[in-house]
C-alpha cells in the first residue's frame, strides 16, 4: 500500500487482511415425531446460536432446544463463531399423525354456540358411518358425513339427558379399517 504525506513524502506499508469463512452450521437431520410428541434439536458448528422465534421451542438462544410442534415445522438456526462470522441451517420436524378415531365424551345442545352438536373427530382417516343409540339400543342418529352432527333431537323432540352409545366406523388413509365404540353424554 502506498501513502503520501501532506508535504509530498511517500511511504509504503504492508497490511495483512484475514478473511474468515462463514461457519458451517449443522441443525441436524430432519426428525419424525408423533402428534403430541417432542424432540430435542441439536445445532453444531458455532459458539452461540439463535433459533427463529417459534412458540413451540423451549428456548431460542441455545444449541439444543426442545421442539414440540403440532404440525410439521421447519426451524432455522443462526450460529456465530468466535470470529463473529454467522452461518445458518434448518431442520424440519415432521409431525406424524397416526390414524385414529376420537370422540367427545359430552355435548350440550342448548343453543349457546358451544358443543351444541356431537361429531366424531377423525385423524388421518375417512368416515364410513357413525351411529348413535339410546339406552334401549334404539338407533337415534346415523350419518356417513363427517360434517353432519347430532343436535340431540330424536324424531323432532329433544333427547333425554344421559349417556348414548356411539359406534364409529372409518378407514385409514392406507385403507385399514378402524372402529370405535364409546359413549357420549347429552347434558344441558
Amino acid at each position: 500500500m502506498f501513502g503520501t504525506y501532506i508535504h509530498g513524502c511517500k511511504d509504503t506499508d504492508d497490511v495483512s487482511i484475514t478473511l474468515y469463512p462463514d461457519p458451517i452450521i449443522n441443525a441436524g437431520p430432519d426428525v419424525d415425531i408423533p402428534l403430541g410428541g417432542y424432540t430435542v434439536l441439536n445445532a453444531s458448528g458455532a459458539t452461540t446460536y439463535l433459533w427463529n422465534e417459534d412458540p413451540t421451542l423451549s428456548a431460542y438462544d441455545i444449541a439444543n432446544p426442545t421442539a414440540s410442534p403440532q404440525d410439521t415445522t421447519t426451524y432455522v438456526v443462526y450460529g456465530t463463531d468466535a470470529n463473529g462470522c454467522i452461518g445458518f441451517d434448518s431442520v424440519t420436524v415432521i409431525v406424524i399423525v397416526e390414524p385414529g378415531i376420537h370422540s367427545p365424551n359430552a355435548f350440550s345442545p342448548n343453543g349457546d354456540g358451544f358443543y351444541d352438536v356431537y361429531k366424531p373427530i377423525l385423524l388421518a382417516c375417512n368416515l364410513n358411518e357413525y351411529n348413535i343409540y339410546d339406552r334401549w339400543g334404539e338407533q337415534v342418529f346415523v350419518s356417513s358425513n363427517i360434517n353432519d352432527g347430532w343436535n340431540g333431537f330424536i324424531n323432532g323432540k329433544a333427547g333425554e339427558l344421559g349417556a348414548y352409545v356411539v359406534i364409529i366406523s372409518a378407514t385409514s388413509l392406507k385403507g385399514d379399517p378402524l372402529q370405535l365404540q364409546t359413549s357420549v353424554t347429552l347434558v344441558k
